[in-house]
């Protein structure tokens, strides 16, 4: 019974451990990401691509957002949603975007656009 019972805080320990792990996803530094940034370099499909030479983002502290990164190539703005590493376009449809490098004049953006995995190298604009 008493073996019984330590198992049962043995997987009641490591389960909480495992759902606290995953709660704890690190978040991005909105303060970095508030902005103007504008276009460095950019991969499509992991080839290099001269396509996106003007696109830029801008982030603001209201949770708004204007880009010209979308399939038209024309300005929009509108809302954007953070959750840990991924920033969220609200628009029709969504595009989502994972942050690799937020840095205080570099980030890194991946996003899937028209089925096409793009790589956008920005610099923060001062």
């Amino acid at each position: 019974m008493k073996v019984l019972k330590n198992l049962s805080y043995t997987i009641l320990l490591a389960f909480t451990s495992f759902v606290a792990c995953i709660s704890d996803v690190e978040s991005l530094d909105l303060e970095l990401l508030y902005g103007h940034w504008d276009i460095k370099s950019a991969q499509r499909d992991g080839h290099p691509t001269e396509t996106l030479t003007n696109t830029f983002f801008e982030f603001n502290e209201e949770g708004t957002m204007r880009t010209n990164f979308n399939s038209e190539g024309n300005e929009v703005s509108g809302e954007f949603e953070i959750e840990g590493q991924q920033i969220t376009q609200k628009g029709n449809p969504d595009i989502k975007y994972s942050v690799e490098i937020l840095e205080e004049d570099k980030l890194v953006l991946f996003a899937k656009l028209m089925n096409y995995d793009f790589t956008l190298n920005l610099k923060k604009k001062n």
